[in-house]
Parts: structure tokens; C-alpha cells; sequence
């Protein structure tokens, strides 16, 4: 699946064990989670710096079109529970 260029074609070679572990590994630490991090200490750093006030987005710009995140604390669970003990 790593390097896979085409998403429809990586999803439909998972298994559905993949995919839940993909969703729980997604809902531990959020894919793109490095980059929000870089960009908020960039936007904090301007805004201290320079006096100035803008928006995140203007460091961030990918904030405008992303969904508000919807993470399921106890599915995640019940997922890391399932993973873990298909590794003992």
C-alpha cells in the first residue's frame, strides 16, 4: 500500500483488519498532524514577532477546506484493544 499513487486503488486492496487499523492509528495521531503543528508555531511566531495579527489560514491554508475533526475516543479504543490483542 506505501506508495500507492492512487487512492481508490490502495483502499480497494485493503482488507477491512487494514483499514480499522488505519482508522485507529488516524484517531491515536491524525495524519497531517506535523504539519498543523509546524504551521501553528510559524503562525504563533509572526503574530509575536512582527506585532501583527492575521489569520491562521494564511499559514495554514488547508484549514478553510478541512472538516471539523470527528474522533470517536471509544472507537478508538475498542480499535487499539482489537489491534493489541492481535498482537499477542
Amino acid at each position: 500500500m506505501a506508495g500507492t499513487v492512487h487512492v481508490d486503488e490502495m483502499l480497494d486492496s485493503m482488507t477491512p483488519e487494514q483499514f480499522d487499523e488505519w482508522c485507529a492509528k488516524d484517531a491515536v495521531e491524525p495524519i497531517g498532524y506535523a504539519s498543523q503543528t509546524l504551521g501553528m508555531i510559524v503562525y504563533l511566531l509572526h503574530s509575536y514577532m512582527s506585532g501583527e495579527q492575521q489569520d491562521a489560514e494564511s499559514f495554514m491554508p488547508w484549514l478553510k477546506y478541512a472538516p471539523e475533526p470527528a474522533h470517536d475516543n471509544a472507537k478508538a479504543r475498542q480499535l487499539l484493544k482489537q489491534i493489541a490483542g492481535g498482537m499477542s
